[in-house]
């Protein structure tokens, strides 16, 4: 899961489910963190909450 800068101090926020597709893992939105962090930061994407489901490798 991650979470917006400002998460701490209040909410709601939405909740966007991350679907990574075939072959990927929770580490891929850990991975994507470097994408989002910038457009939180100036504004050009709201801060929302990104999760991700945890899945067998054949699922």
């Amino acid at each position: 899961m991650l979470l917006p800068p400002g998460y701490d101090s209040g909410g709601p926020f939405p909740l966007v489910l991350f679907l990574y597709g075939g072959g990927g893992s929770r580490q891929t939105l850990v991975d994507a963190k470097p994408v989002f962090d910038p457009c939180w930061s100036d504004g050009s994407a709201p801060p929302v909450v990104l999760a991700c489901a945890t899945v067998g490798e054949i699922s």
